[in-house]
């Protein structure tokens, strides 16, 4: 249920991210340099609201996926020690793998930025 302008990255949901989103970062951002500054204001308050609310989307999936596969009961109000460690294995594989996309995409940016500026 992604929306058709939405690329997926990555062949399992740990790699959902939506490449729309951050393409259009980047093009932002190459933008707020000809805005008024409460122009840019106004800009900056919106990626960070979008931030927010892909930080929060992130979560969510991560709490989904992650219950779905490692909780296999609801016999006891707490996780037990396969349960907690399975979830703490998954979780810190989406943040591994959204931290290297991050990561690539602010490595691409200084890449563009650069060009831009030898150009």
């Amino acid at each position: 249920p992604h929306h058709p302008t939405q690329k997926i990255v990555g062949s399992s949901p740990e790699g959902f991210i939506r490449r729309s989103y951050h393409l259009t970062f980047l093009q932002n951002m190459n933008n707020a340099q000809q805005l008024a500054p409460h122009q840019q204001q106004e800009l900056m308050r919106e990626m960070e609201q979008n931030q927010l609310k892909e930080s929060l989307t992130l979560y969510n999936r991560v709490v989904d996926a992650c219950v779905r596969d490692c909780v296999t009961t609801f016999k006891s109000k707490r996780l037990d020690s396969y349960e907690t460690t399975c979830v703490e294995n998954c979780a810190g594989k989406y943040f591994a793998a959204t931290a290297r996309v991050g990561q690539r995409f602010a490595e691409i940016q200084a890449k563009t930025a650069q060009k831009q500026q030898g150009a």
